[in-house]
């Protein structure tokens, strides 16, 4: 994980569900009507890069 100015980076697939979702629901994609299968793909991936925008 490393800190750029407000984004963060991190490199990990251990991903709070609930945000997870909420994401794909922001924009529209069919996915997020299926929590679990969307989770547990994102959990059994080997590499998974994620940026948070931390002003929020």
């Amino acid at each position: 994980m490393k800190n750029n100015n407000e984004l963060m980076y991190k490199y990990e697939n251990d991903i709070d569900k609930n945000k997870l979702i909420k994401l794909f629901e922001s924009v529209g994609w069919k996915t997020a009507e299926y929590p679990n299968r969307l989770y547990n793909a994102i959990k059994n991936s080997e590499y998974v890069m994620t940026v948070w925008d931390m002003e929020y």
